[in-house]
């Protein structure tokens, strides 16, 4: 017997696995939370600077994720002798359903699985009796999406904890539709400029150990996966303002030669990683250095095309 709860998740771009898990159950009722993932809301920011272990990370503002939180959480009482059959029978009652695991024995196409005990909330949305596994929408090494997991490996993950105990997850009433406002890109574009401004010169990144190095993996990710979400947003803006011309082909093109600047760091991430031993951190943090020198000019020239320099302005305007 097979049971699934009608939601799919969340793909076309990625934030981070708590945001993508809110998108998901939004976007499954209101579509216009697909655009969520476009908002300019985050700023750069460099953790314990200058200090043995320093890292660049990407932040979204408290107001981005306030608009997120549209969910009643009710912790769920489980009989961890009995998880199986007590998981099976919330999702026969229609119960959207998280719980804390540890990722080592989660899912074998991901990157701590056998590797690293972290601790994660994970969604479960379905099981298949014959195949024996739950279904979880989730993160993996090719990206957010739905996942198996074996009843095993999900009674092997099962974490109790009293500070994160299983929960169903509920919607609150009367969610309003999201949107975006034009002033707010202005401004969070000056922000993130700012934000850029404030680094150092360099030390975006040290490093002790292969644990740090995956930890900068994942944030390199994050920050990859925005350009996505420029140019996602620089598409949406061009056909809802009808503004398709060169100007705006140069930003989506911009954002495409920041990827790849990205890309070049993550990749010396990946392959001092796989062998085990620590990159070269100058070569880094250069690299960094010059994508994010890329996306300053991006938003300086963002702001100019749809803010001062073409008679359509997007200024006031709420998509």
């Amino acid at each position: 017997m097979e049971r699934k709860l009608n939601i799919r998740s969340f793909g076309n771009s990625w934030i981070n696995c708590a945001t993508n898990e809110q998108l998901t159950l939004l976007t499954t009722i209101d579509s216009s939370y697909e655009k969520a993932a476009l908002m300019n809301s985050y700023f750069y920011f460099i953790e314990n600077p200058y200090n043995e272990v320093s890292r660049l990370n990407l932040f979204h503002s408290e107001e981005f994720h306030k608009s997120l939180e549209q969910f009643v959480y009710t912790d769920l009482n489980i009989n961890q002798k009995n998880l199986i059959n007590e998981l099976k029978k919330n999702i026969d009652q229609g119960n959207v359903i998280k719980i804390y695991a540890d990722l080592f024995f989660w899912i074998e196409n991901s990157f701590d699985y056998g590797k690293r005990h972290s601790l994660n909330y994970e969604l479960i949305t379905g099981y298949n009796d014959e195949e024996r596994c739950f279904f979880s929408i989730c993160d993996n090494l090719d990206g957010y999406m739905e996942n198996k997991v074996t009843y095993e490996n999900l009674s092997k993950a099962f974490t109790i904890s009293d500070i994160f105990p299983p929960q169903i997850i509920n919607y609150k009433d009367n969610i309003p539709p999201y949107r975006i406002n034009g002033d707010e890109l202005m401004s969070s574009a000056e922000k993130i400029i700012s934000s850029i401004d404030s680094l150092p010169e360099k030390g975006f990144w040290s490093a002790q150990d292969m644990g740090d190095l995956q930890f900068f993996i994942y944030i390199l990710t994050k920050i990859f996966e925005r350009q996505n979400g420029n140019i996602m947003l620089v598409r949406y803006i061009s056909e809802m303002m009808n503004m398709a011309n060169e100007a705006t082909d140069f930003l989506t093109e911009k954002c495409e030669q920041i990827k790849k600047m990205w890309s070049v760091s993550k990749a010396i991430l990946i392959k001092a990683f796989l062998r085990n031993r620590m990159p070269d951190m100058e070569k880094l943090n250069a690299s960094a250095k010059a994508a994010l020198i890329e996306e300053k000019q991006f938003w300086e020239k963002f702001i100019y095309i749809f803010s001062k320099g073409e008679k359509m302005s997007v200024s006031r305007v709420i998509f």
